[in-house]
C-alpha cells in the first residue's frame, strides 16, 4: 500500500527512538567531533545493513554529514530518510515501526511538520501476532496490557498534535471501505484529492493481505483468552468499536496477574537468549512449538 504514496519507506526505522533515548552520550552536537560520532555509531545500526542488502540504499558518513542542514539529530535522521528517498527516486520521506506510536511527541518535537498515520488492528488479533514471534507477549494477559497502553497513548498523542498533523484508521476499515480510507490517507498526506492512489491500492487489492489478516482472533482465541483480554482491554476495545463477546469479562485477580506476567518474562528473555546463541533460529515460531501452540489457543 505504501507504494502508491510515492514515497521513500523502507524496513522499520526503530533507531530513530533508540538513539534518541541515549542521545546524552554524545554531548553537545554542535561540535564536530560528536556530531561524527554519532552519525558513526547510527551508521553502524542494523538497520543500515539491512537498508543495503535489501533495498541498495548506500551511505557513509561524510555523504551524510553533508546533508544536514544543522548540527541536531532531528536533521541527522531527516538526512537519512532524504538520502533514502532520492536512491529509491521517490518525493516524500517516510517510515514505519509499530514502536512508534508509543513516542508520537517525540516525533513530533524533532518533525513538527510530519504526517502521522497510526492504524490500529483489533488487539486480539494483534495477540495472534505476538504469539508467533519469538520477541512477542505470550499471553493473553500481556498483548492485552501492551495493546491498551499502546492505544491510549497514541491516541492522547494525537490529540494533542492535532489533526493536520495526525490521522488516526482502524486497520479493519481498510478492508471493509478500502477505498474510502486510503481515500483519506491520501488527503492528509498531499493535502488534497489523489484518486490515483486510491485506485492503485484498489488494483492491488486481490493480493493483498488486508483481506486475510482480520478477525482470526473468534476462531483461535480460546474463550478463556478472549475473557481474559476483555477484562484487560474491555474499554479501548468499546472505544475503537471493537466486538466484545462478555458483558462482564469480570476481574483478573492480583495472584493470577503476577502469573501472567512472570510467564510473559521469563519466555520472552528465554527466547532472547536462545536467539542471542543460535542467531540462525528465526524470531518466526515454526514446526512443533507454533503447531502447540496454535492448537492450545484453539481448546
Amino acid at each position: 500500500m505504501l507504494d502508491h504514496f510515492d514515497a521513500g519507506f523502507v524496513n522499520e526505522g526503530q533507531f530513530v527512538l533508540s538513539f534518541y533515548n541515549r542521545l546524552d552520550a554524545y554531548g553537545d552536537l554542535e561540535k564536530q567531533e560528536n556530531l561524527s560520532r554519532l552519525v558513526s555509531d547510527l551508521l553502524a545500526d542494523p538497520f543500515f545493513d539491512i537498508l543495503r542488502r535489501a533495498y541498495r540504499v548506500e551511505m557513509d558518513v561524510s555523504r551524510l554529514l553533508g546533508m544536514l542542514s544543522e548540527p541536531s539529530y532531528a536533521a541527522v535522521v531527516y538526512a537519512v530518510f532524504a538520502i533514502i528517498a532520492a536512491e529509491l527516486k521517490k518525493s516524500l520521506v517516510g517510515n514505519k515501526s509499530p514502536s512508534f506510536g508509543m513516542d508520537l511527541d517525540v516525533l513530533d518535537e524533532m518533525f513538527p511538520a510530519a504526517k502521522i498515520i497510526n492504524v490500529v488492528p483489533d488487539g486480539r488479533d494483534c495477540a495472534l501476532s505476538h504469539f508467533k514471534l519469538s520477541w512477542g507477549h505470550k499471553n493473553a494477559y500481556a498483548a492485552a496490557r501492551a495493546w491498551a497502553l499502546y492505544v491510549d497513548r497514541a491516541r492522547a498523542s494525537g490529540e494533542r498534535i492535532g489533526p493536520e498533523c495526525y490521522l488516526e484508521l482502524r486497520y479493519e476499515d481498510l478492508q471493509a471501505n478500502p477505498f474510502d480510507a486510503v481515500s483519506r490517507m491520501a488527503v492528509f498526506v498531499n493535502g488534497s484529492g489523489s484518486s490515483s492512489i486510491a485506485e492503485g491500492f484498489m488494483a492491488d487489492l486481490e493480493n493483498n493481505r488486508l483481506k486475510r489478516n482480520t478477525n482470526k482472533w473468534e476462531s483461535v482465541l480460546s474463550r478463556k483468552q478472549q475473557r481474559v483480554f476483555e477484562a484487560v482491554a474491555g474499554r479501548q476495545l468499546k472505544e475503537y468499536g471493537y466486538k466484545r463477546n462478555f458483558k462482564d469479562p469480570g476481574n483478573i485477580l492480583l495472584p493470577m496477574q503476577s502469573a501472567y506476567r512472570f510467564h510473559d518474562w521469563a519466555s520472552r528473555n528465554t527466547w532472547h537468549v536462545v536467539r542471542k546463541l543460535f542467531p540462525s533460529i528465526s524470531e518466526h515460531l515454526k514446526g512443533s512449538e507454533h503447531l502447540k501452540r496454535k492448537k492450545a489457543c484453539s481448546q
